[in-house]
């Protein structure tokens, strides 16, 4: 210990003499009694204040931070805000952490889009890594979802999912006309056996339907022209 209250102190303090104020008033009109009480509980939250602002600055200094450890500090602060907006109605002491809370959103923001660059600068990336990227990301969100009802926690992973589907049609449609149109019967077959079992390894990885229906269609295109070389 440094002397100095921590923030978790300093709320806690802030919350009790809060309750304590709001006692007194109940119990006696005559202010010179509760007033103390009142300069005392401004006198906390100024220095919960600062204790907050000396927090945040040292987290300012360090590197952004990566996404996850982000994501992981939203996700509690988010539960923290809900737990002290349950427990009193006193606007004064959640407010600060409703902003920290905000505060904290920004930065994920900004950490998840110095990511991005660093993502579109490499080349578009090939189909199956963006399947996998897709999956992974789709069982974040899911996961997120379950564990909390804070839209504003999981919606951007939401973006980043409809983002990684973006890349993934663009890289599969670019992927399709590579593809040879005087290819053999048995060229297409082996291409169909392939395209049908990594069909089976996407429906089995997720149920996101979005995920495995464009190599459906791709099975499907497959199919047609095999079908096409036979008729000739």
């Amino acid at each position: 210990q440094n002397g100095a209250p921590g923030v978790a102190e300093l709320e806690e303090a802030v919350k009790q003499q809060g309750e304590k104020v709001r006692q007194l008033k109940a119990s006696t009109k005559d202010k010179t009694v509760w007033q103390p009480e009142v300069t005392k509980l401004l006198d906390l939250k100024k220095q919960l204040e600062a204790a907050k602002k000396a927090q945040q600055s040292a987290a300012a200094s360090s590197p952004a931070g990566d996404v996850a450890s982000l994501e992981k500090a939203v996700a509690e602060q988010g539960e923290k805000v809900r737990q002290l907006k349950a427990s009193t109605k006193d606007k004064t002491v959640w407010q600060p952490e409703v902003t920290k809370l905000l505060d904290l959103k920004k930065q994920l923001e900004a950490a998840k889009k110095a990511q991005q660059p660093a993502a579109a600068s490499s080349p578009a990336g090939d189909v199956n890594s963006l399947e996998k990227a897709v999956a992974e990301q789709a069982d974040k969100v899911r996961q997120l979802k379950a564990s909390t009802k804070d839209k504003s926690v999981w919606q951007p992973e939401v973006n980043k999912l409809l983002d990684l589907k973006k890349q993934l049609a663009t890289a599969q449609a670019s992927s399709t006309p590579q593809q040879t149109a005087s290819s053999t019967p048995e060229e297409l077959e082996k291409e169909l056996a392939e395209q049908a079992d990594k069909v089976r390894k996407l429906k089995a990885s997720t149920k996101d339907k979005s995920v495995w229906q464009p190599e459906v269609n791709k099975l499907l295109d497959l199919k047609k022209r095999i079908a096409d070389l036979q008729l000739k």
